[in-house]
């Protein structure tokens, strides 16, 4: 996910101010403090991949299905409940699931 998000980079901010290695919204991070019992400061590797598998392991609880796991982590749950997947989405998905068989496989992501 943190590679498709930004390429492994804790510099980058999204135009929609989404930070980090996850791409965490500000707000994600506020909630995801709740599941932490602590403050989170997104700007710190630590904090951000906390927040980022938090937020993956509350979608967990929501959709069995991995595609939707990952699909709501970048379109949001009710978008994916309430439209399915969008075709930008889609991609990301495809996107995820080539960077993870590479990893796995003991290959760069890209």
């Amino acid at each position: 996910m943190s590679w498709q998000e930004s390429g492994w980079q804790m510099g980058v901010v999204s135009d929609a101010r989404a930070i980090g290695a996850m791409q965490v919204l500000p707000s994600t991070g506020r909630w995801m403090e709740g599941y932490a019992g602590r403050p989170l400061d997104l700007r710190r590797l630590g904090d951000n991949a906390t927040a980022g598998v938090l937020l993956l392991e509350v979608l967990s609880r929501h959709t069995n299905r991995r595609t939707h796991k990952i699909a709501a982590y970048y379109q949001g749950l009710g978008a994916v409940r309430e439209h399915g997947l969008y075709d930008e989405t889609r991609a990301y998905v495809d996107n995820v699931a080539a960077i993870k068989q590479r990893l796995e496989a003991g290959r760069p992501p890209a």
